[in-house]
């Protein structure tokens, strides 16, 4: 018996075994007798002791035991001054199952979690929260706070285990082929939709596996295997009513290259999809910041995922023009709620900080604000003239009868409000046609205070407004 064994079953398990076992056991050899409880198979795993853990798994430990962690609410004192997290089962790597703790803890535990799957390691257990798949398959630690960059080395000894349920889902209702992708392992996917994983599968959010689809390790090749295989998740929407296209596009953090969104276009997904207010992608693209980069001298390009996403979507046949329920083209969400980002990083325009400084007394946030304004209002009319290239329509009326004039005149904020009424007005619309509540566009400016534009056109406007 190892020194280990000495040390922990005999000093520690056997007592106990002496408490729980008939008196008729007691004339039996000791190693006959040896009762190993969880923690001395935890700390034998922890030790990697394989030969200990061989032998308390061949006298009968339970390989799906595990001491169950107590969990309790977050704690906060009633001056606020003192706080205590709550804390969740597992909490420590002493609640983790035996299988868990092996896979996750060290990268030389592989006799050991062969040994555990060879005794009945159940591959599917559950933790009130998650399932030891699902952590094998995120790259966790068995410090529960540590995630691990690499592959986990043990995961295709899990993912092949002939009673692994497939469709195993976590307490959020998350699919393991789900998680698979989602962290951009392709060849788990691959190795779940092989054995048979539902490929219809939704989070609690109604999400589908292309909603949650990764693109650090997932190809073209995959995603498109799944679209040939199911070719109706393209269509579905989650409980906001967003397709996977559309979701990847309104999920996209500032200054990612919104690689998801690429991987979904190039892999053959509909470009035209239409979420439950039948928006199309590119109305959620023109509803996001657009991104100017300004150049040494001030002048700026506009770059970045809208502009490069919009021009993917429609080399792909996106409609510019396509209409939603409203009746509305994307150039209404532009007019209605952009925004633009400016990138000031390699403009020195030294003379003009300078000037900018004096007016404001030294305030860099209110220069640069200023400086990012003069940008945007000499940039824009060059994204007018990129939408005029691309063929939107500036005559369409929405089904309240609006124009993108009404749109326009609505805006509460000053800023931008009369060079876009003015060029629109230039495009040909007509200043005086009505909305089915019978207001032009200049009524509404009227009503909304909109100052700048009614000053400009009051001759149009009736006397007693």
């Amino acid at each position: 018996m190892s020194q280990f064994l000495n040390w922990c079953s005999i000093d520690l398990c056997i007592i106990d075994k002496y408490w729980i076992m008939p008196l008729d056991t007691l004339d039996k050899p000791i190693d006959d007798m040896v009762v190993i409880n969880q923690s001395c198979l935890t700390n034998a795993i922890l030790a990697r002791d394989v030969d200990t853990v061989e032998l308390m798994l061949s006298s009968g430990a339970d390989p799906n035991a595990r001491r169950i962690g107590k969990e309790t609410p977050a704690w906060r004192s009633v001056d606020g001054r003192h706080i205590k997290p709550d804390r969740q089962d597992p909490s420590s790597c002493h609640e983790l199952y035996p299988l868990d703790l092996a896979m996750t803890s060290r990268l030389d535990c592989r006799r050991i979690a062969e040994l555990l799957v060879r005794h009945g390691a159940d591959p599917n257990s559950h933790y009130p929260q998650t399932t030891i798949a699902h952590r094998v398959l995120e790259r966790r630690g068995s410090n529960l706070n540590t995630t691990c960059g690499k592959r986990n080395v043990y995961l295709d000894l899990i993912l092949r285990h002939p009673l692994l349920n497939v469709n195993l889902q976590d307490g959020e209702g998350i699919s393991l082929l789900q998680t698979a992708l989602g962290v951009g392992d392709a060849v788990a996917a691959r190795i779940l939709i092989d054995r048979g994983a539902d490929l219809r599968s939704r989070d609690d959010s109604g999400r589908n596996i292309l909603h949650l689809v990764s693109v650090d390790d997932c190809g073209i090749d995959l995603v498109q295997h799944i679209i040939g295989l199911e070719p109706e998740l393209q269509y579905q929407f989650d409980k906001h009513g967003r397709t996977p296209l559309q979701y990847a596009i309104d999920c996209q953090k500032p200054g990612n290259p919104g690689d998801e969104v690429k991987l979904l276009i190039s892999a053959g997904v509909d470009v035209t999809a239409r979420d439950a207010n039948d928006d199309t992608p590119l109305h959620i693209l023109f509803r996001r910041p657009f991104l100017l980069v300004a150049d040494h001298y001030g002048d700026a390009v506009w770059q970045g995922f809208v502009k490069n996403t919009i021009d993917l979507l429609l080399s792909k046949g996106a409609n510019i023009n396509a209409r939603n329920k409203a009746g509305e083209t994307p150039a209404f969400g532009y007019f209605r709620a952009s925004s633009f980002k400016v990138d000031l990083s390699w403009a020195k325009m030294d003379e003009e900080r300078h000037n900018l400084s004096k007016k404001w007394g030294g305030d860099r946030w209110k220069v640069n604000k200023e400086l990012e304004e003069q940008i945007v209002e000499g940039t824009e009319p060059k994204i007018w003239a990129f939408f005029d290239a691309m063929g939107v329509e500036w005559s369409v009326i929405n089904v309240k009868g609006e124009s993108l004039l009404h749109a326009v005149a609505g805006q509460e904020r000053s800023f931008r409000r009369v060079a876009r009424f003015q060029f629109l007005v230039g495009q040909g619309l007509d200043l005086m046609a009505e909305d089915m509540q019978g207001q032009t566009a200049l009524d509404i400016a009227a009503h909304g205070k909109a100052d700048d534009i009614v000053g400009l056109y009051k001759g149009f406007l009736p006397p007693d407004i």
